[in-house]
């Protein structure tokens, strides 16, 4: 390092920090060079800034003579070299140990110094030293130097050179972009860079320096600075040439050779450096664009500011900042690019500029990015372009992704049941376990109630499956008649298949409905959040703007709606497009199919193939629409004797064997189960999805439903074919009785009589059956069971349909109390009532909202006939024996028939009050003074008659209103007010 910079260095901490080096001096003035020269220990103090600095005023005269003795005993040669330029530190090591805070005294110093036997404990302490030293940022005034014997020797060694070589003086150049800026603490591009001093000098040397200067030259040191990325080359030149003359013919050099920096393919620029470098290692420090210049005195103008730093880059802005008191005077220098900012730094710091002392630091800079600024500013145009956008990519990346998963859930191609290994291996373990859990599908797969009297019926099922697709299947039954078991059956050996249970979305948030339909299908990733997301963001807008976003929530919920279907849509044809293509290139190789018919023409070459040709057959009997709903889808047996069945043929126009296309499944079970009106849209867009699916011959669609109004969505859906219906219903008696038998087979305690009474009382209901072999297997009989089930339907009729204040506790239930009383009563006469009876009842006054909505609570069941309903059941067989039992409680009986005669008595006085009214206006007309008019004469006796009829039929409610209050009076007989089960 040469002297010039070291007094540099020595002035700036002198005006940085006069009081420091006043206390460390005891106010002594500043030695000059030559006093220097023998007082090492007392440099290095002043570079360290320590309070040892006085400590080592008794220790620089030994450590002189010390040195001075060795140079007189050394040998002739060695004393015929050159004066070192460099002053070792082996023996005054310690006075560096002492200064770096190890805590080694003057005295024991001395002592160390004075004892040359303890020059190998001098030797390590100076190595210590240095590298104490090099941790305070003094790294690059050390090397290491070849011992006398050849050896590389671990001897640090402090460049202070006492004197300069005649004609030649010092300099410093900063070599920008020789390194990446490192800009934050987690940027680790420093780290993939070689910073060694030597492959940096060579770097250097060989690119760098210009040979017309290069004899004149001689490098000194080489500082890498990471953070900055650049380096310090200290340097030796020949007094004839000047420093800034040396770093032009660099700088040119290295322009015209074209060297550019590998990590951004930008050009390495050299600048001469005029103040004094701060090397610091501040973590929290990064270069910025912006750069702090502090100063004492007075303020240098602007232009000499611009002329100082414009040099180094283009500047943005020069700011001085105004006095304020107590404050070091500053101004901030805003640079375009980083790296003018990090040159401006290491080249200026310490410079004089005018009268006064430059410190630069880099300031924290406020970016401002005017893009997003414009975004927030503008959100009417930004908002929706980022939803476009995001749906294109959502379009783009996600939708295939999708794809993939939901055919994965659908083929089953990852599934450990596809390997022969996995299912050896289930074979061997699980299925030997089997006795530990009995199946209910292997019972249910061999019973006669469901798989004699349901061959039928899965016999057109299992045929509609092996045609085309065309049209829906409608699977109608009340719930508990074997639906789900008949379909899991018919579909059990079907590669493709997917279900989806409605009853499950129905009822449900609309985050809920969305992810179960996702979980359902396989579609993945399904950002279900984002629903949540747009209502914030539609919140949001609204009170910042006024105005809500185009797609609201209802839009939202239904577009991911479609977007589901769409997906599984897409899975499905590419599952029967790959059939279809493996079939048709079969045909070609003549392994299956047919050849061309000869009613089907070969296109000409260069003309285009037809499409699939739909073709009139014969009609299968079994798939023929039931009698039963025909006529509610406009078909009649005698006027459809066909129907239509697509034909597909390949490119060529062969024939494709229908069994060579295993066609997806799909099945939309609990389909208009629950209430249509809150579950509209769901309802409507499935059926919309499953009738593109049908008439582009993709797949087969099954709806299973156990409301048979659900046809009128369906039809609305598919308005111009009929598609295919397999009603069910509950089993005949014998058949529930052979069920029963069957089940009971090794019961001991079981009564065979008392079966076919059991069965009487449940009627032929699947679940109800299977209930009541469960409870007697338990150790029930079977007239416990029965009467355990039947009281169990007791409690959910008085459950869900005579709650008290049933509209105050669901609003939901739209029929009251007096109608479904008024419905028990008649259905515990009669297996079935008329509906029209019922509905134009003074219960129902002709309104069927009410009915239906019993209907939807399975309490009723509506039997439709001609295309409208015809007839009213009990929800369940098991219903009507409860309905008789409810009947047969007197004390319950007569409070219900209480409030039924209390309702009624109270609508008839309003009808006899509005009529006594009416009368009392036609006698205020003429006050009785002129004879009335034919007509007013003709509206009393109208008048009367009704008031006459109204008064009879209150009459008969009162009279029935005191005959319930006498039958609910306590009787010395019985108390509890119960009546024993008809049944027992």
């Amino acid at each position: 390092m040469a002297w010039s910079s070291l007094l540099a260095r020595w002035r700036g901490l002198t005006l940085q920090h006069p009081r420091l080096i006043d206390g460390l001096l005891a106010h002594k003035p500043l030695p000059a060079a030559s006093k220097i020269t023998a007082s090492p220990a007392l440099t290095a103090a002043l570079w360290l800034g320590t309070s040892a600095a006085r400590s080592l005023s008794s220790v620089c005269t030994s450590a002189s003579s010390l040195s001075s003795s060795q140079s007189a005993q050394a040998p002739s040669h060695a004393r015929s070299t050159p004066p070192a330029r460099a002053f070792h530190l082996d023996r005054v090591g310690a006075t560096f140990h002492g200064i770096c805070g190890t805590g080694l005294g003057a005295t024991r110093l001395a002592r160390l110094v004075a004892a040359p036997a303890r020059q190998d404990t001098l030797t390590s302490a100076a190595v210590r030293a240095s590298h104490s030293l090099e941790k305070r940022g003094l790294g690059e005034l050390y090397k290491h130097e070849p011992s006398s014997s050849g050896r590389s020797s671990t001897t640090a060694t402090l460049y202070i050179p006492d004197t300069l070589p005649e004609g030649r003086h010092y300099g410093t150049l900063w070599v920008d972009n020789v390194f990446p800026l490192k800009i934050h603490s987690l940027d680790l591009r420093s780290k993939l860079v070689n910073s060694d001093k030597d492959e940096l000098t060579k770097l250097f040397t060989e690119k760098f320096l210009a040979p017309s200067i290069a004899s004149k030259v001689n490098i000194l040191d080489v500082t890498p600075r990471l953070k900055d990325g650049g380096m310090f080359v200290h340097y030796t030149v020949t007094d004839d040439v000047s420093s800034e003359d040396v770093a032009l013919a660099c700088h040119l050099h290295s322009k015209e050779n074209g060297v550019r920096a590998w990590f951004n393919q930008q050009r390495v620029r050299i600048y001469d450096v005029e103040g004094i470098p701060f090397n610091e290692d501040i973590l929290s420090k990064y270069p910025t664009t912006k750069i702090r210049v502090e100063w004492q005195g007075p303020d240098p103008s602007l232009e000499l500011f611009y002329e100082e730093f414009r040099p180094y880059g283009q500047i943005y802005d020069i700011t001085i900042n105004p006095v304020q008191p107590n404050t070091v005077r500053s101004a901030i220098v805003q640079y375009v690019r980083i790296r003018s900012a990090t040159s401006a730094r290491n080249c200026l710091h310490g410079k004089k500029m005018g009268s006064v002392s430059l410190t630069i630091r880099y300031e924290l800079t406020n970016q401002t990015n005017f893009i997003l600024q414009w975004i927030t500013s503008h959100p009417r145009i930004t908002v929706p372009i980022l939803l476009a956008v995001l749906g294109a990519l959502t379009y783009a990346i996600f939708d295939p992704l999708r794809v993939f998963f939901i055919t994965n859930q659908i083929t089953h191609r990852f599934s450990l049941d596809q390997y022969s290994s996995y299912q050896w291996l289930q074979r061997e373990t699980l299925a030997r376990l089997k006795f530990l859990n009995v199946s209910d599908d292997d019972d249910e797969k061999h019973d006669p109630l469901v798989w004699s009297e349901r061959r039928h019926d899965e016999h057109r099922l299992s045929n509609w499956l092996k045609e085309h697709p065309d049209t829906f299947l409608f699977l109608n039954g009340p719930k508990g008649s074997g639906k789900s078991a008949l379909l899991k059956t018919a579909i059990r050996d079907r590669k493709y298949k997917i279900v989806i249970h409605c009853d499950r979305l129905a009822g449900q948030s609309e985050n809920e409905v969305l992810s179960r339909l996702a979980s359902s299908t396989g579609f993945f990733p399904s950002f279900t959040w984002l629903l949540q997301a747009f209502n914030l963001a539609d919140s949001l807008m609204a009170a910042a703007t006024g105005q809500r976003l185009q797609s609201g929530t209802s839009n939202t919920t239904e577009t991911q709606l479609k977007k589901i279907l769409e997906c599984t849509a897409i899975a499905l044809s590419n599952i029967t497009s790959a059939q279809r293509e493996a079939a048709a290139q079969r045909a070609k190789n003549g392994k299956t199919g047919t050849a061309a018919l000869p009613s089907t023409p070969t296109p000409a070459p260069g003309l285009p193939v037809p499409p699939p040709v739909a073709e009139k057959q014969p009609a299968n009997p079994s798939l023929l629409p039931s009698p039963e709903l025909a006529p509610t889808l406009g078909l009649h047996p005698v006027n459809q004797p066909h129907l239509p069945t697509v034909v597909v043929h390949d490119d060529e126009g062969r024939l494709l064997d229908s069994e060579a296309i295993e066609y997806p499944v799909v099945v939309i079970d609990g389909f208009y189960d629950k209430d249509k009106d809150k579950n509209q849209l769901l309802y409507d867009r499935l059926a919309e999805w499953a009738a593109l699916l049908v008439e582009t011959h993709i797949a087969h669609v099954v709806f299973v439903s156990n409301n048979t109004s659900a046809v009128k969505p369906l039809a609305k859906a598919l308005p111009n074919k009929a598609f295919e219906t397999i009603s069910l219903s509950d089993a005949s008696s014998d058949a529930a009785v052979s069920y029963v038998k069957r089940g009971l087979d090794h019961v001991p305690h079981v009564v065979a009589e008392d079966i076919p009474t059991s069965v009487a009382y449940l009627g032929g209901r699947l679940t109800d059956l299977q209930l009541l072999v469960q409870k007697v297997k338990a150790g029930m009989t079977a007239r416990e069971a029965v009467s355990d089930i039947v009281q169990r339907a007791i409690v959910e009729v008085r459950k869900y349909g005579l709650a008290e204040e049933i509209s105050d506790a669901n609003p939901s239930m739209v029929w009251s109390r007096v109608q479904l009383w008024y419905v028990i009563q008649l259905l515990a006469q009669s297996e079935d009532v008329s509906f029209d009876e019922i509905k134009y009842s003074p219960y129902f006054k002709g309104d069927d909202k009410a009915l239906f909505a019993l209907e939807r609570a399975e309490l009723i069941n509506v039997v439709h006939g001609n295309g409208r309903p015809l007839l009213i059941r009990a929800g369940k067989p098991v219903y009507r024996a409860a309905f008789r039992e409810m009947i047969y409680d007197t004390k319950f009986s007569a409070g219900m028939d209480l409030t039924v005669a209390k309702t009624l008595l109270e609508e008839e006085d309003k009808r006899i009050l509005g009529l006594e009214n009416e009368l009392k206006d036609i006698a205020l007309i003429y006050q009785g003074n002129v004879s009335l008019s034919r007509t007013l004469q003709d509206r009393q006796e109208h008048l009367l008659e009704r008031l006459h009829e109204s008064q009879a039929k209150a009459a008969k409610y009162y009279a029935q209103l005191n005959a319930a209050k006498a039958t609910l009076k306590p009787s010395p007989v019985s108390a509890n007010g119960s009546s024993s089960s008809s049944y027992q």
